[in-house]
This record gives C-alpha cells, sequence and structure tokens, in this order.
C-alpha cells in the first residue's frame, strides 16, 4: 500500500470512527498490547487497504513512538501529494485552450494535448469535469484522430461483468475498477489490469476480489472474537469492527454473484474511436490522457457514479494482485 493511498483513504476514516475512544485506549493499553503481539503479522500485510486503515492503525496510540514514525510519514506523504497535486494542475493549466461555450456564450476550457491526471480533482463540480474531459477528448480527436491514446472511462451506473464487455466490445481494455456498493461507503476501491481476453480478466477479477474481501472479513471477525468487553469503549470499539466485518460479507457475497460492480475501466484507443465510444449509452465520461503517455506514469481518479455534485476527497483503488 503507498503512502499516498494512506493519506486519501486510511487516515480520514480512522480519525473519524476512533478518535471518540482515545480516552478508552490508556484504560486497555495493557490488554490490547498483549492482544497485538500475539496476531500473525504476516497476515495482517495481506488485508486490503481499510483494515490496515483502521485496524493497526487505531491501535498505533498504544505504542506511541511507532505512532510517532507513521504520522511523520503522513505527514510527508500528504506535502508529497500536495506538490504532486500542484504540478500536475500547472501542466493542465499550460495545455488549456479556450473555446467558447455552444449554450451560454461564456468560455470553457478545453484540453487539447490531455493530461497525466485522469480523473476529477476534489472540490471539482461533476458537471465541469464532464464538460472539460468531452471537450478533451474533441480536441484531441481534431488534432489527432487516429493516435492512440490512453483514456479513462467513467460509467454512468455500476456495470455487471456481462455488461462491460458488451459496451467496450471493440476496443482495447487496459484495465478495470471494482466496488461492491452494497458494503457501504467504506467499501473497497479495486483495480484488477486486463491481461488477454476481457471476459476472463473480469472473471479473475471478481474471483480475487472475493478472495481479498473474505480474508477481510474473517481478520475483522476475528479481531471481534477476541476482544473482551469491560468498558463503553471496549463495547464502541467491538462494535466497530463487527461492522466492518458484516459489511465486507456483504461485499464478498456480491463478488461471488458477478455484481454489477464495474464502475470504471481504461482503454488504449485512437480519439476517432473514443468520440463512438463516447455515444454508447452507459459512458458518463471519456478523459484522454496527454500523447505518448502509458499507463504506468498516469494517475487514475475515475468517478464514481453515485457522485453528482462536488467532487469529495477520492480513494486510490488498490491494485490486485
Amino acid at each position: 500500500m503507498s503512502l499516498r493511498d494512506l493519506d486519501n483513504r486510511v487516515v480520514p476514516a480512522a480519525a473519524q470512527r476512533v478518535g471518540a475512544l482515545a480516552e478508552g485506549f490508556v484504560v486497555r493499553r495493557q490488554r490490547l498490547g498483549q492482544w497485538w503481539r500475539g496476531i500473525d503479522l504476516s497476515r495482517l500485510k495481506e488485508l486490503d487497504a481499510r483494515y490496515v486503515g483502521s485496524g493497526p492503525l487505531a491501535l498505533l496510540r498504544d505504542v506511541p513512538q511507532v505512532g510517532f514514525v507513521v504520522i511523520g510519514l503522513v505527514f510527508l506523504a500528504g506535502a508529497g501529494t500536495a506538490v504532486s497535486r500542484e504540478a500536475a494542475k500547472n501542466k493542465l493549466a499550460q495545455q488549456q485552450v479556450i473555446a467558447p461555450s455552444t449554450t451560454t456564450g461564456s468560455q470553457v476550457p478545453s484540453v487539447a494535448h490531455g493530461s497525466s491526471t485522469l480523473g476529477p480533482s476534489e472540490g471539482d463540480t461533476v458537471p465541469h469535469y464532464l464538460t472539460v474531459a468531452a471537450r478533451g477528448l474533441m480536441a484531441a480527436g481534431t488534432s489527432a484522430p487516429d493516435t492512440a491514446r490512453i483514456a479513462l472511462l467513467s460509467f454512468s451506473a455500476y456495470q455487471t461483468p456481462l455488461q462491460v464487455q458488451t459496451l467496450l466490445s471493440g476496443h482495447h481494455v487496459l484495465r478495470v475498477f471494482l466496488r461492491a456498493e452494497v458494503g457501504g461507503k467504506d467499501a473497497a476501491q479495486l483495480a484488477a489490469d486486463v491481461k488477454g481476453d476481457l471476459a476472463g480478466s473480469l472473471t479473475t477479477a471478481y474471483a480475487q476480489a472475493a478472495r481479498g474481501r473474505l480474508d477481510a472479513q474473517k481478520a475483522y471477525q476475528g479481531y471481534v472474537d477476541t476482544l473482551t468487553v469491560t468498558t463503553k469503549e471496549d463495547r464502541a470499539f467491538k462494535d466497530l469492527y463487527a461492522a466492518f466485518a458484516r459489511s465486507t460479507g456483504l461485499e464478498v457475497k456480491a463478488y461471488q454473484q458477478q455484481c454489477a460492480c464495474v464502475y470504471a475501466a481504461v482503454v488504449s484507443d485512437s480519439p476517432s474511436s473514443l468520440l463512438q465510444l463516447r455515444s454508447r449509452a452507459g459512458v458518463r465520461a471519456i478523459e484522454v490522457a496527454a500523447k505518448g503517455l502509458t499507463l504506468q506514469v498516469i494517475q487514475l481518479l475515475p468517478l464514481l457514479p453515485e457522485v453528482t455534485g462536488v467532487v469529495p476527497k477520492q480513494q486510490v483503488a488498490v491494485n490486485q494482485p
């Protein structure tokens, strides 16, 4: 898990959910310390981003020395993220051209050459992002219609594997993004690379997602089963992890049942072909990257279907093995 993932997902969730329990940690220090020494640390490394955030980080209050190290790393990660994000925005600003709006007469920026960051920024509005993405695709289609580009597709609704295969038929798909909406607001956002045919890759991605969420569910439940309740703080802490176990279990069942869980994809195609894809029902936005960029150097923040207004701080999808 990268430090940027930690900054985007773990720290806010951990601070919000367990901050109220801080005073109770002092009372339970010795008992939690004994539990922590007895667990299998190798297993914790295999857990997804949410468990890493809500479990070990919550317990770092019991070992202040380690906590100081983590806080320092998070601070550095946040500073690095801000610098990186600002640099990307500056680069994007240099690449913008002004095109007149066909509806209001106002001017809307149109990205002529694409960007190395695909997806809306925190605090942006969805209508503005959709407009900029559409104008960027039009500009790419005018300047170099037959030159292949990396593009991020955001769907208007969660799609089943069969729906995705139909929707993206004839296009070179590089990556898909999964999220089991039934798991609630903390449901894991997962990324899976497409290797070979799309149908086989989706089958593999769903199986891996189900196994990964099952491992997380067992770990949450295992912690619930080991925690003895003697105080109100103990009860609140145990209820929190019990809720994690229940919601993660729902994610497991969803993936096992081939749920409508695909919310975005990355493709490599010519702007002229992408313009045709943009007109297909179910495609909410297509944003093209700068010409010549590879998937490895592009930052991806796909838009969730349920986000319609101001874009919140987004998770970074965790790559599956």
